[in-house]
């Protein structure tokens, strides 16, 4: 769940903790920031995202989990898929589940290293022995100097690079780190300590009349940046899915998998934390494959297994690598979902046929019984459409595409089922701004393919179904009739006796910069209309974004009412109306020159 819708649904003294934590940074870096108890809440969150005080904030949180070995265990949880929204109960549940997993990893890793475990290269005996012993002595260190036992923020960097150079995974690194710092903090936890932790720390909020826990997504972003975590487990699920039985047996090896079977193996390589960066870099190829072999085996990867388009591949591996991980992470900044939120309803209806799908998904995604798995719910714990295929076995899902008539044959089995609950309408608007600016690979990675000839009329017709669902008068009859060979308006809106709004739609893949064409354009059209006997109220001109010369000149042209709208504010607008009491959309408030999107809203919300 977004930090902004969070901050919406809880109170000022539920917040005052983040507040506080966030208005210190501040204060350390730009004094003339105004944000007191008082402040919108979307100004709170541009506030929050700005580079600067993000990356404080970040450094922050950083040093509160490394002085503090219980808010490491419980940050832990937190970054796992589907604990960003967690009950009292069910939270300590999670934080009991993590003690008792964390003694038994403990112990097993104690045999290892004693020597008893011969499943374990002793190459890999001498890597944990070697970060064991430094870790020991980075938090000892004090004693000498008779300080309390701690690791200082400089050695946790050293001991963070040991780590990576030792290829040691999330799992590894943990359970190391407690048996050299020792398990006193395992014995004794307060659940409501825990959760004031979580909150003092600005990480959490804490909603008292649900009892309910929040941890936003941006923060949940910001623990796995500290933890070294590449990418969320669902995401590390789809990559490694993709690899053959040979790749997958060689992480196996590195890192003393047991389990067997493929289903098994993937999730194992999950829960262990180890590096994706790691895995596709070096883990699945021999020692002996050249830079050039590297980067087509990802190629190959990429571009056909997971069927994922990138604008650059990079020219080194890694650079490969860096491009592949940032696309997931965009995923997640992203609200389209691949299909519209009806077809997400749907397909959740439908799948239920398939055995134990709920406990699957409860299980993998850690949600407890009682929160009902609707498409709402999961969207606010992050978790997608394609997020619950990946975890179907893929026999079930051959089975579920028979019984639905669903073809895949030769095809990405997937991307078939999200097909198949695909509503062009809905799923466009969700991808409106990407149509407006002529992002067609955006658009194929979202499972829509759009020629380049016809993003044009794509974005028409998208933006024409916008105003019909703002409930005002799109008439097709009257443009067919009125419209000239020359002087073809993209879209009337009929307001009745004889008035009308004409509307040109201008998608681009640059800001939108042709003023003078334009409006010659649309003075045209004005001019046709009005021999035929119609008062025009109005023009609008949507783009996906607008140069400031092109707004200049608007704000100085009085021949007509010119009202600019940017994509996104026409896709924000909509759905504010949605929420609204209004059956239709008020036309007056279209004013000349760029539509203010806060202005808009603030009238519907009346």
């Amino acid at each position: 769940m977004k930090l902004l819708k969070i901050i919406n649904l809880t109170t000022q003294t539920e917040i005052s903790k983040f507040y506080n934590v966030l208005t210190a940074i501040i204060s350390e870096i730009d004094e003339s920031i105004n944000l007191d108890k008082s402040t919108d809440a979307e100004h709170f969150v541009r506030t929050f995202n700005r580079p600067e005080i993000y990356e404080k904030y970040q450094s922050e949180l950083q040093k509160s989990i490394q002085n503090d070995v219980f808010l490491d265990i419980l940050s832990d949880i937190i970054v796992r898929d589907g604990n960003c929204i967690m009950s009292r109960d069910w939270f300590k549940i999670l934080v009991g589940k993590e003690i008792k997993s964390i003694k038994e990893r403990m112990k097993f890793f104690q045999e290892i290293l004693e020597s008893k475990n011969r499943d374990t290269e002793s190459k890999r005996i001498r890597d944990y022995q070697i970060f064991l012993n430094c870790t020991k002595t980075a938090f000892n260190n004090d004693i000498s100097m008779s300080n309390e036992a701690r690791i200082s923020s400089d050695e946790w960097t050293i001991l963070f690079t040991l780590k990576n150079e030792l290829d040691l995974s999330s799992d590894e690194y943990r359970t190391l780190l407690y048996l050299a710092i020792g398990n006193c903090e395992l014995e004794k936890y307060d659940i409501d300590e825990s959760i004031k932790k979580l909150r003092d720390s600005g990480i959490g909020f804490f909603k008292k009349s649900w009892q309910n826990i929040y941890i936003p997504d941006e923060i949940i972003n910001m623990l796995r940046e500290i933890k070294g975590i590449d990418l969320a487990e669902k995401y590390t699920r789809r990559i490694v899915k993709c690899l053959d039985d040979k790749q997958i047996n060689k992480i196996k090896k590195n890192h003393g998998i047991k389990e067997m079977e493929r289903y098994e193996k993937i999730e194992s390589i999950i829960k262990k934390g180890i590096s994706v960066r790691k895995i596709l870099g070096d883990e699945i190829f021999n020692e002996d494959t050249k830079e050039n072999e590297k980067k087509k085996i990802l190629y190959d990867i990429i571009e056909n297994k997971l069927e994922i388009h990138l604008a650059s591949y990079g020219k080194t591996v890694d650079e490969r690598i860096d491009h592949l991980i940032d696309y997931f992470k965009s995923l997640d900044k992203d609200n389209n979902i691949g299909i519209s939120r009806d077809g997400f309803e749907r397909m959740l209806l439908d799948l239920r046929k398939i055995n134990n799908l709920e406990k699957l998904i409860r299980t993998e995604f850690e949600i407890e019984q009682k929160v009902e798995l609707n498409n709402e719910t999961l969207l606010d714990y992050n978790i997608r459409p394609k997020d619950i295929l990946d975890l179907i076995p893929l026999d079930d899902l051959k089975s579920f595409c028979i019984d639905r008539n669903i073809s895949y044959k030769g095809k990405n089995i997937i991307n078939c089922i999200l097909s198949s609950y695909r509503e062009s309408e809905n799923i466009y608007i969700e991808n409106y701004v990407l149509i407006a600016n002529n992002d067609l690979n955006g658009l194929k990675n979202n499972g829509i393919e759009i020629k380049s000839q016809d993003i044009g009329l794509a974005f028409e017709n998208t933006t024409k179904a916008i105003f019909k669902r703002l409930s005002l008068n799109v008439n097709e009859e009257l443009k067919k009739r009125i419209n000239s060979k020359i002087d073809k308006a993209d879209i009337i809106l009929d307001l009745g006796n004889q008035e009308i709004i004409i509307i040109e739609c201008k998608s681009s893949k640059k800001e939108y910069s042709k003023f003078t064409s334009v409006i010659r354009q649309v003075k045209s059209y004005a001019q046709l209309y009005s021999r035929n006997g119609f008062n025009i109220k109005g023009i609008i001109i949507v783009s996906g974004c607008f140069t400031d010369d092109f707004i200049h000149e608007c704000n100085t042209f009085y021949d007509l009412q010119v009202t600019l709208i940017k994509a996104q504010t026409l896709v924000n607008i909509y759905e504010e109306f949605k929420q609204s009491k209004l059956n239709v959309f008020p036309v007056t408030l279209f004013r000349h020159g760029l539509l203010q999107e806060d202005v808009i809203v603030k009238a519907l919300k009346k």
